[in-house]
């Protein structure tokens, strides 16, 4: 299990139980590069220093500024912002319940596990259940890296799934610019390739091959070889003449899945697939 982020308690209404968060996601199997002096082949290393003298400060006994006017700060130590205590620092409070397809994607952040303490279980399992047999998701916030996140809660696989929300100031609208009127029947054919191409999400299957093409070259460059590396056409636009294009894409693709009491080439809708996720959980 990961190191616990976030320690504190997890409240519906006047039921409270202790919880952890932990990460759901790791960056741990990437590779990691370090800047390096060509010169010398050493690894090189930022350094903190005062920016009028010059002189090299450690880390430890740095203090956080905020600047109220050019070159004037109000200092802040880390003790003085450890006392900010606010309740969304020690309660993740359930407040408002919604449907999940509510909550637009955009505003999706960083996933965590919600692990229940031993003396809290029972609590934490009843609301997981009602939460999946209601198909609801909550809206609460937490205080997480000094400051406070909106957050939706989820049943997940038998627990709970905590997503850190983006702030609405965060978000920025699309500019899509002025919208095209697409022909009927390209919008169709379109719909047949997508039919064509249907299957299911299986994320073991993907492989990053841009992670993968790094590691041959690593490996070659460490036996001294000349690396082979995949060598890619550019792109051209192809959209001069786009029905035929699309019809030469939907004679290039996969014979359709028949499917029994389905429209072949039609994707379910957002709230379907939405209901599969929460039968899943």
């Amino acid at each position: 299990m990961a190191r616990p982020m976030w320690t504190g308690f997890l409240r519906l209404s006047l039921v409270s139980c202790p919880v952890t968060l932990t990460p759901a996601t790791s960056e741990a199997t990437r590779i990691h590069l370090h800047e390096i002096n060509p010169e010398t082949g050493n690894r090189v290393h930022q350094r903190l220093v005062d920016e009028e003298t010059g002189d090299e400060v450690e880390r430890a006994d740095l203090v956080r500024g905020y600047e109220v006017k050019k070159g004037t700060y109000i200092t802040l130590t880390t003790k003085e912002l450890d006392a900010i205590r606010i309740e969304s620092s020690q309660v993740l409070d359930l407040k408002t319940f919604v449907d999940r397809d509510q909550v637009d994607p955009l505003y999706w952040d960083a996933p965590y596990f919600i692990y229940s303490q031993k003396q809290g279980a029972e609590a934490y399992q009843v609301i997981a259940k009602a939460m999946a047999e209601e198909e609801c998701v909550a809206i609460g916030r937490i205080v997480m890296a000094r400051r406070e996140h909106p957050v939706m809660v989820e049943p997940f696989r038998g627990g709970l799934l905590m997503t850190t929300l983006r702030a609405a100031n965060e978000v920025r609208e699309p500019e899509y610019g002025a919208k095209a009127r697409p022909e009927a029947q390209m919008v169709s054919l379109a719909k047949d390739i997508m039919g064509k191409l249907q299957g299911s999400w299986q994320p073991k299957t993907f492989r990053d091959e841009y992670q993968e093409a790094l590691r041959v070259l690593v490996k070659a460059k460490q036996k001294g070889k000349e690396p082979r590396l995949p060598e890619v056409e550019a792109p051209k636009s192809n959209v001069v003449d786009l029905m035929s294009v699309l019809r030469r894409s939907l004679d290039a693709g996969k014979e359709p899945r028949k499917k029994k009491g389905s429209r072949m080439g039609h994707y379910p809708s957002p709230k379907r697939r939405n209901a599969r996720h929460r039968k899943r959980a």
